[in-house]
């Protein structure tokens, strides 16, 4: 077991969190990888960290992104297009990993030379000091089993599979580059075209987490999801992925799976209260759905509009739209959101 392992980090403006995952690549128990850092032309002293970090270990590699579009999606397409490895992962710089997270994943994709992916355990933190186990509760992802159908995993918004818990056969995700157009939901899109792409996939069966997704940096709606920028880019990607569903025989149980998405992005949408962009995202939506659906989604914006408190919005949001489409898990948020009260 000596294969060659591409990491590929993209980095912008996180210095001080990139080194923590950069230390924990360092004690990896697995040697023989090789670390891409593409810095997206950070402003602070992000690149400074990597420089220090690059004159320790000759396996660490820095480039800058040298060419537009900005973006996480061009730095890891650079990555891609600048891998040795037989297998490559795809990390993010501000989470974390266990120390034998590259060993693990190594000796179960080179046991398994039919799959073309492999995901493991992962699970969400917001304190480096107490990171989660793997039986603690909370949502796990990289978990599942044959019975899993991704495709419909990744339409209804539920992330079994996702990029940074993967270990990927190098050539098997070459041709498959990121959408460079895309500026959000930028994990789902890549990991839809591995989907339709045909790879094979299997979960891991360890019971262990080797990868930790912060959460709680940065994390408003309005500053991930709800720019004028991403808004367009989610229509754009909304519009290629019902297209790309289209030239599937089973395209309407497809789109119906999808509206679960829709929903979801619908929500942030209202949650934000600019009129103009539920507008817009409403008339893309009457391209490829029923008017019926469409005007119910228009209803709700109208009357949770109407609500001048947050909290009551937001419970009447999840409320409406558990009556109108069957969505259990909102009132499950909003359950849990009232305990916590």
């Amino acid at each position: 077991m000596n294969s060659k392992v591409s990491i590929i980090i993209p980095s912008y403006n996180n210095g001080s969190l990139l080194s923590k995952m950069i230390s924990c690549v360092l004690k990896q128990t697995y040697a023989n990888w090789e670390l891409l850092i593409i810095d997206d032309c950070s402003t602070d002293n992000t690149q400074d960290i990597i420089r220090s970090f690059e004159k320790v270990d000759n396996r660490i590699k820095f480039f800058i992104r040298n060419r537009m579009p900005k973006g996480a999606q061009t730095c890891r397409n650079i990555g891609l297009h600048k891998a040795s490895g037989e297998f490559s992962v795809l990390f993010d710089a501000d989470d974390l990993i266990s120390v034998t997270c590259i060993e693990e994943r190594v000796k179960l994709i080179e046991k398994n030379p039919q799959l073309d992916y492999i995901s493991f355990p992962a699970k969400s933190f917001t304190d480096e000091s107490k990171l989660p186990n793997f039986n603690d509760k909370g949502k796990k992802y990289g978990v599942g089993s044959v019975k899993n159908d991704l495709l419909t995993d990744l339409l209804n918004a539920n992330y079994s599979s996702i990029v940074w818990t993967n270990i990927y056969r190098t050539n098997s995700i070459k041709n498959l580059r990121w959408d460079e157009k895309v500026t959000v939901y930028q994990d789902f899109d890549f990991a839809l075209s591995v989907v339709l792409a045909g790879l094979k996939h299997s979960f891991s069966n360890l019971h262990e987490l080797d990868y930790f997704y912060r959460v709680g940096q940065d994390n408003t709606i309005s500053s991930n999801f709800i720019s004028d920028e991403k808004c367009n880019s989610t229509i754009y990607l909304f519009s290629k992925t019902l297209d790309e569903l289209s030239k599937k025989p089973d395209y309407e149980k497809r789109k119906k799976q999808f509206l679960h998405f829709i929903v979801l992005h619908f929500e942030r949408l209202v949650m934000d209260g600019d009129r103009q962009k539920i507008t817009d995202y409403l008339l893309f939506c009457r391209k490829y759905y029923r008017s019926s659906v469409v005007n119910s989604l228009s209803l709700i914006s109208n009357i949770v509009n109407g609500i001048k408190s947050l909290k009551f919005r937001k419970g009447a949001l999840y409320l409406l739209i558990v009556f109108r489409f069957g969505y259990r898990k909102y009132l499950k948020v909003l359950i849990k959101q009232l305990k916590q009260k």
